[in-house]
């Protein structure tokens, strides 16, 4: 009994070795195969979705930059303004007194 499953075990793996050589000749995926390429496409999916998240990000920051930037600097511009104001003032550039007898 024993010779005869040892005959039957190495037909069965002989047979499966056919087979999988017949399925490679034709260009037949085997369900490993199917399942690497789906896990490819899932990876290659999640990390296009965090390519672009990340990209999302970035615009956001530049956008808050321009207006943390535009503020920032219209006060300095304003700031700069009133000085110029109050020097011409003391220099009496702008037809008014000087404040220091100018």
């Amino acid at each position: 009994m024993a010779v005869a499953s040892t005959r039957s075990l190495g037909a069965a793996e002989a047979e499966i070795e056919r087979f999988i050589s017949r399925r490679a000749e034709k260009g037949e995926s085997t369900a490993d195969e199917i399942e690497e390429e789906g896990w490819k496409v899932s990876v290659a999916s999640y990390r296009e979705r965090e390519h672009k998240q990340l990209l999302w990000e970035r615009l956001r920051y530049h956008d808050r930059i321009i207006e943390s930037h535009s503020s920032t600097y219209e006060l300095l511009v304003e700031r700069h303004r009133r000085e110029v104001e109050r020097l011409e003032g003391v220099l009496g550039l702008n037809g008014k007194e000087g404040e220091n007898g100018g």
